[in-house]
């Protein structure tokens, strides 16, 4: 028999779009009655689809884990601490891609989630680094990931991997092209690729021209909801402009090379006179103006007890933040936070919830059994469990000892 199959997931980081949990599963839906109502609303109104909750994240597939970020995490830089949610891969056993909508669903025993990305092909090159599987001991985490290791994960491993950061787009740019750190690298070929539409190992193609830079920059277009940021970007992105930034950026193509290579736009990213790099910023600068706790709300992560009781910690004090903006008052640090009725309506949200699942499981215990054929008291061969019976106020019929099958012939 050949050896089972080992996950073994490609890394991968880039921006792309997330449904919010909350209305995949609202109203106590399922992720099957939510995909359904989708198809029906698409059907009837094409442009349903885009007008549901979506909400761009920075995605990394590292280090056998899914994790999600803000998307200024691109820009600035990020540790495992400031992900949103982690979603291990192993835990992801089917993903499935619906070309007529555009998005793909990842499926855990416990949440269907849903992505989208504007640029073609990137889903289907997502869902490939996902569910990439190895022949034991030909894992690549084992191979290139020093920091990667077989044995359960204790809270002080996490706090340390997690304080080592990842350069963002904002210092990677800030440095001369040749002295970029691993990270950064892989960070600028990510956006080189996710524009020229390839995947990294650029097989079919490793360069990138105006049209490619044309249509990355419309798609881009798609996610700004601000009309006052449409019509400052409409006026100084343009196809023209996408065009001669392209052809003005060949300057750094000091290798004579004759097209616009990684290379070639790394060394233009770095220059902070690049027009390039201005459009590419500018189009970058259109995320929503949103706190960690909004994404939160929106997304819901799978976590280890270590990693559930380290984040938990890690996010007190945006916490804090969040209480005290919404409740704009200048307080002190070291004031004490009132915020009792948003407690209290959360609290009671809880106590709802959890006995509408307690009664929900009541009427399903007791119409199993009442559907008993013979009934549970009929099973009873005494009458004194019959008097038992009686006492508790059971279903079923009394035992008739002289024709047993009686009440159910």
């Amino acid at each position: 028999m050949p050896p089972r199959l080992l996950r073994d997931p490609t890394p991968r980081r880039g921006l792309l779009e997330f449904l919010d949990m909350r209305h995949s599963f609202g109203d106590n839906m399922s992720a099957k009655d939510s995909y359904v109502q989708m198809c029906v609303d698409h059907a009837a109104n094409p442009d349903s689809f885009d007008r549901l909750p979506w909400y761009e994240l920075f995605v990394v597939c590292e280090r056998g884990n899914v994790n999600l970020y803000r998307p200024e995490c691109m820009f600035t830089g990020h540790t495992m601490s400031d992900a949103l949610a982690s979603i291990p891969v192993e835990a992801i056993f089917e993903t499935n891609i619906d070309n007529k909508l555009g998005y793909i669903e990842m499926h855990t025993e416990q949440q269907v989630y849903r992505f989208r990305a504007q640029q073609a092909n990137v889903i289907a090159q997502w869902q490939k680094c996902v569910m990439m599987s190895a022949s034991p001991g030909m894992e690549r985490l084992d191979d290139f990931d020093d920091d990667y290791d077989d044995e359960e994960p204790s809270i002080w491993k996490l706090l340390n991997q997690r304080s080592s950061k990842n350069g963002g787009l904002e210092s990677a740019i800030a440095k001369p092209a040749d002295k970029l750190e691993a990270a950064e690298d892989t960070l600028l070929l990510e956006l080189f690729c996710s524009i020229g539409g390839f995947d990294t190992e650029r097989k079919d193609k490793d360069s990138m021209d105006g049209s490619d830079l044309v249509s990355w920059a419309a798609n881009r277009l798609n996610l700004v909801k601000d009309k006052a940021k449409l019509d400052e970007l409409l006026a100084t992105v343009t196809a023209e402009s996408c065009e001669d930034a392209v052809q003005n950026g060949m300057v750094h193509d000091t290798d004579s090379e004759g097209r616009m290579t990684y290379d070639v736009f790394k060394r233009a990213m770095c220059d902070p006179n690049s027009e390039m790099r201005s459009i590419i910023l500018s189009m970058l600068d259109t995320f929503p103006k949103m706190e960690r706790w909004q994404y939160l709300e929106a997304i819901s992560g799978e976590l280890t007890k270590a990693e559930f009781i380290l984040m938990y910690h890690m996010h007190m004090s945006d916490v804090v933040k969040a209480c005290r903006n919404q409740l704009h008052e200048d307080r002190q640090d070291d004031d004490v936070i009132t915020n009792n009725k948003k407690v209290a309506q959360v609290w009671l949200a809880g106590v709802e919830g959890e006995v509408g699942n307690l009664l929900k499981k009541y009427e399903d215990y007791q119409k199993k059994l009442r559907g008993f054929i013979p009934s549970l008291r009929e099973r009873i061969h005494s009458g004194a469990i019959d008097q038992v019976f009686d006492d508790h106020i059971l279903p079923g019929k009394r035992w008739d000892s002289f024709t047993p099958r009686k009440s159910w012939a």
